[in-house]
């Protein structure tokens, strides 16, 4: 049936990109299974050993990474608050943004940047498998907001308990 369905669609493979019946399969930075879908090993090792930023345009950088894996971390930008708040885009006020040496004079590090860094690391080595999204059944979202953020997370009940589809916050 799936071959008949490519035919269908005038697509073509190619046998030696292709693998059948894997338990496992990494796409796009994530491992897909049976399971559900979860982080790339591979990429959480990766940021596990990122040194500790020394620029905004490094902290950019670590942001940019993890944030591609934020549908993991529960509050994840109110983990980030710290870290995104000395990011250069932070910094324009009135319309003139700072030159990179203004950037780097500013740049502080404290104990509030360096407890962000390590818990969104720490956080994304513990993260859930999310589960796949069954449209014949009905979601459950559960929200929260304040003046500080807005937080969701997507339920779904599969196979008798509440499967995480995905997170969702901002600030």
């Amino acid at each position: 049936m799936v071959f008949d369905r490519f035919r269908q669609a005038n697509l073509k493979l190619s046998p030696s990109k292709c693998s059948f019946f894997q338990p496992k399969v990494k796409y796009v930075g994530h491992i897909v299974s049976e399971e559900g879908v979860e982080t790339d090993p591979e990429k959480v090792e990766q940021v596990m050993n990122w040194p500790t930023p020394k620029s905004p345009e490094e902290v950019c950088r670590f942001i940019g990474f993890v944030g591609y894996y934020r549908k993991f971390i529960r509050n994840f930008s109110q983990i980030a608050k710290p870290l995104t708040s000395i990011m250069p885009t932070s910094n324009i006020k009135k319309g003139k943004k700072k030159t990179k040496k203004q950037q780097q004079e500013a740049f502080q590090w404290t104990d509030k940047q360096e407890t962000a860094f390590t818990t969104l690391k720490q956080h994304l080595s513990s993260a859930p498998i999310l589960g796949y999204v069954d449209y014949s059944k009905p979601f459950e979202l559960h929200t929260d907001a304040s003046g500080q953020g807005l937080g969701a997370v997507l339920y779904q009940e599969q196979d008798g308990h509440q499967r995480v589809i995905a997170y969702a916050s901002m600030r």
